[in-house]
């Protein structure tokens, strides 16, 4: 899944000669929304990225498409490890505004594919994994600071839900990265 995203954004990148496309990576802390009842030790903070290729329709439109990695989620209880790992594909818009003098205010606004995957490992029941997909909205705000005349350093929150056999969780990035336009 991860090589389309990249060759879309790669098509996307070549496909316009003028400063109309941009591409924009991050990373940053990730939380899953998960239930730890019962668990000796559950962590459900992590890392996770993002990728993200966008067209300006004008200064302050943009659709884009994206890869986000939620990062994942473990718990142990008695020899057994789970982990919840989450990521999605997204289409959307992103809607930009100048707020002072080089920082610029962004909002995102999308439909995702979000893959939920779990998997056991345990001495005592073996191992397994599942997975499971769904339809969710992605949202993002963030704040850019314009570096040069076509960087910029970005910080953003996105957020989406994660659902796997009827239970569903808040997923979230908080991420820094940068933003180049060509």
């Amino acid at each position: 899944m991860k090589k389309y995203v990249y060759a879309a954004l790669l098509a996307l990148a070549m496909g316009s000669a003028h400063a109309q496309v941009y591409v924009e990576g991050g990373f940053g802390l990730s939380h899953l929304d998960v239930d730890c009842s019962g668990m000796s030790d559950c962590d459900s903070d992590g890392t996770g990225f993002k990728l993200i290729g966008g067209y300006k329709l004008n200064p302050n439109a943009a659709v884009e498409i994206g890869y986000v990695d939620f990062g994942e989620a473990k718990s142990d209880y008695y020899g057994s490890r789970l982990t919840v790992k989450t990521s999605a594909i997204y289409a959307g818009m992103a809607l930009r505004a100048d707020l002072a003098a080089g920082f610029g205010g962004v909002l995102r606004l999308g439909l995702a594919n979000v893959d939920t995957e779990v998997s056991l490992r345990s001495g005592y029941y073996g191992s397994g994994s599942d997975s499971e997909s769904s339809i969710s909205l992605l949202f993002g705000a963030g704040l850019e600071y314009q570096l040069t005349k076509d960087l910029r350093l970005t910080g953003a929150l996105d957020f989406s839900t994660n659902e796997y056999e009827g239970e569903s969780g808040t997923v979230r990035l908080l991420s820094v990265g940068l933003k180049y336009d060509f």
